[in-house]
């Protein structure tokens, strides 16, 4: 049986080899937030097993109010007390519904989302926006690839 011992210049590629695989760490987003519309959904459930993402379609609202004005007078002092009443009777289930479905539009507002549909990415506290890719696959290359050159 022969036993060899491994030569400085192999120690120290091995060396090399090993302290570049730790430079090159992973870019992992804390939490991700997708702001979309039915017209310019974002498709994100691959992702979604990876990452915490919260997700909002802003055409909810729209939904809702349309649900909501349905039948209003035309009289804005009158319109004014049938909503008050109409805010007055939402079950809890509807309640819920309204606050999630303004949710969106704040929390696109607080992030400076300035078009749809955007990926926002939380990254050593700090956030980063993409716009325009329907695959947030796609948007996490995009803001990876930013990190990786900045």
């Amino acid at each position: 049986m022969t036993v060899r011992f491994l030569t400085p210049g192999v120690v120290l590629a091995l060396l090399l080899l090993a302290s570049m695989s730790v430079v090159a760490q992973e870019i992992i987003p804390g939490q991700i937030w997708i702001f979309d519309t039915n017209a310019k959904p974002v498709r994100y459930k691959t992702l979604s097993q990876r990452y915490p993402i919260q997700h909002f379609n802003l055409d909810r609202t729209k939904k809702f109010e349309q649900q909501f004005s349905l039948g209003l007078s035309g009289s804005s002092k009158v319109a004014t007390e049938q909503a008050l009443q109409r805010i007055q009777k939402l079950t809890p289930v509807q309640l819920e519904q309204f606050k999630q479905s303004y949710t969106g539009i704040v929390t696109a507002w607080k992030m400076g989302v300035r078009q749809l549909p955007a990926v926002v990415f939380e990254y050593q506290g700090q956030q980063f926006v993409t716009y325009g890719q329907q695959q947030a696959s796609s948007a996490l290359q995009e803001f990876v690839q930013w990190q990786k050159n900045h």
